[in-house]
């Protein structure tokens, strides 16, 4: 047997014999080998102390397969279980929905914020947020991002809260990427202007021919208006 095999099987027999905290720390270990493993998730969703914690498991497995019917029931219990609670008609869960997370119904206007959300809807939108991360690092408009989000029902304000918030972290570690790249093209292009001069100069007193450094210069400049550009868009 395999040691992410072994660490599963341990994991679940210590969900069978009750030890729901060793079998998070054994099912943690294989999901952080295998991240996709939806195995290790769905047993994991059993060994969480709270609703909100397994279906946080139950949607991550969605993300990874959305077709994964035993995840898609549970998370649809759930679902029902937080309206219910709430006095809510429950929101159906899809197979279709594989990134997304139903959201709870409108209950407060748009210009309420995110600090001011009811604990409930402050919570499901915040388990936005690794989604949020990855449509702006992928590029998506925050503007789309926004209106994706309040089209689910949330808050407009508490969105662009949360957009916001997302998109300053982001920023923050974008930011000195763009800046590394940005020193790098000046440095290229000084060595290829600089190394072109001692050419020409060499080929006025010594040898007659010399080289111009194109490629050095060009690569340089390139990698340092995509750096200062970059670096502009993405400041914290």
């Amino acid at each position: 047997m395999s040691l992410m095999a072994d660490l599963l099987q341990q994991g679940v027999e210590a969900l069978e014999s009750g030890d729901k905290a060793q079998a998070r720390r054994l099912l943690a270990r294989v999901i952080k080998r295998d991240p996709r493993n939806e195995q290790a998730w769905l047993c994991l969703s059993d060994a969480m102390g709270s609703d909100v914690e397994r279906l946080r498991c139950l949607e991550r497995i969605l993300e990874i397969n959305p077709h994964n019917q035993e995840a898609v029931l549970r998370a649809s219990k759930l679902r029902q279980k937080q309206a219910q609670r709430l006095g809510k008609p429950p929101v159906p869960f899809g197979l279709g929905e594989s990134s997304e997370r139903a959201a709870p119904d409108r209950v407060v206007s748009d210009s309420c914020g995110l600090a001011n959300l009811p604990a409930e809807q402050r919570e499901a939108l915040e388990g936005y947020a690794r989604l949020v991360c990855r449509d702006l690092l992928n590029g998506k408009k925050r503007k789309t991002v926004v209106e994706e989000l309040t089209k689910r029902g949330f808050p407009r304000q508490a969105v662009e809260d949360l957009v916001s918030d997302v998109a300053r972290v982001v920023n923050s570690r974008r930011g000195p990427a763009y800046r590394k790249r940005m020193v790098r093209g000046v440095f290229v292009a000084l060595f290829g202007a600089v190394a072109t001069v001692i050419s020409v100069w060499l080929a006025v007193y010594v040898e007659g021919i010399f080289f111009v450094w194109y490629g050095a210069i060009v690569v340089g400049l390139v990698d340092f208006v995509a750096g200062l550009l970059g670096w502009l868009m993405h400041r914290a």
